[in-house]
């Protein structure tokens, strides 16, 4: 029977998760900030801001991971901290929003600079904003790299930018292809999802069905909203899971005294709280800036909450399930 190959040593697994950090959204996103923030000490206050908060949530993650290395990731720490709904709301949410969003964020970004390698700019050419419009790539779009380097460069500095950055999203995708289907895979391997998506490929180890149906997804989300719309769905979606996981830590310590904790977090309890605190933060801000939109994320994720009781809360984990799970 094909199962899934630990191949990933330290720096593979170092480049991977740089390679997916280092994706589209530098590229597309200061643009928004700067119209938010205009002041440029303002703006990068915000960056280093962000960057501290990210750094608190990764020390955090980081005695997650080490404590608890099975596969699916923030899906195994939502398990083990909080249960299996809390895990199956965060495995939905990837489903119907969270991944295809990520997905298709990517891919927007990668076709914004494609276009700019032929000099085709959407806001100027009215037919092909049209066309892209149904493609969910914004008319307006704001290319900082290739807009910097067209007041100074040209043509010829757009191009090589485009490039650039059409092989950095390449690369995102590809890391990200690589990594989050294996939620998928592993709700399904722990019978929270339906059985054949856990199905391994002979050949090449590969958890082939997750991938395929992740592919699906971002097609779908890519063809339907714009890269505004993806990240702010994204981000909507993804936050109260991350807070939950990184609150997991306190319930564990609690809980599982006794687990293997190869590394634990610098500075607890302050660190996670302040991870934690920033999440609550952004999620109440969109409640409250943006409650249409928020309200409709969330009803999203939480229908999953019927969908787990109804067909998934009495699938237990076999003793076969346990060992193959230990495995990967």
């Amino acid at each position: 029977m094909a199962t899934l190959v630990r191949r990933l040593g330290l720096w593979s697994s170092i480049g991977l998760v740089i390679g997916i950090t280092i994706g589209g959204g530098i590229f597309r996103t200061p643009a928004g900030i700067a119209t938010r923030v205009p002041d440029p000490v303002f703006m990068l206050g915000v960056w280093v801001l962000g960057g501290l908060i990210v750094l608190c949530g990764a020390l955090a993650f980081a005695e997650l991971s080490a404590a608890m290395p099975e596969t699916g990731g923030m899906y195994v720490y939502l398990r083990e901290g909080w249960g299996r709904p809390y895990a199956f709301l965060y495995g939905w949410a990837q489903l119907v929003l969270i991944r295809a969003a990520a997905l298709g964020g990517i891919s927007s970004v990668f076709g914004e600079y494609f276009l700019r390698v032929f000099g085709i700019d959407p806001a100027a050419h009215p037919a092909w904003a049209d066309y892209l419009a149904a493609a969910a790539i914004v008319k307006d779009s704001r290319l900082i790299a290739a807009d910097t380097l067209a007041a100074t460069l040209g043509q010829a500095g757009v191009s090589f930018i485009a490039v650039v950055v059409m092989v950095s999203t390449f690369g995102s995708l590809m890391g990200s292809m690589l990594a989050s289907p294996r939620i998928f895979f592993a709700m399904a391997d722990d019978r929270l999802f339906f059985r054949p998506i856990a199905a391994v490929h002979p050949r090449w180890n590969t958890p082939y069905v997750a991938i395929l149906l992740a592919c699906v997804l971002g097609v779908t989300m890519v063809m339907t909203q714009t890269f505004e719309q993806l990240t702010d769905t994204f981000v909507l979606a993804m936050w109260p899971f991350y807070a939950l996981s990184v609150a997991a830590i306190y319930r564990l310590r609690r809980l599982q005294p006794h687990l293997h904790r190869p590394y634990k977090v610098v500075g607890y309890p302050f660190v996670p709280a302040v991870f934690i605190a920033a999440a609550t933060y952004l999620v109440i801000n969109a409640l409250i800036t943006d409650p249409k939109w928020t309200s409709i994320t969330f009803a999203v994720v939480l229908a999953g909450l019927p969908v787990y009781y109804v067909w998934f809360s009495s699938a237990e984990r076999g003793p076969e399930d346990v060992v193959r799970s230990a495995s990967r």
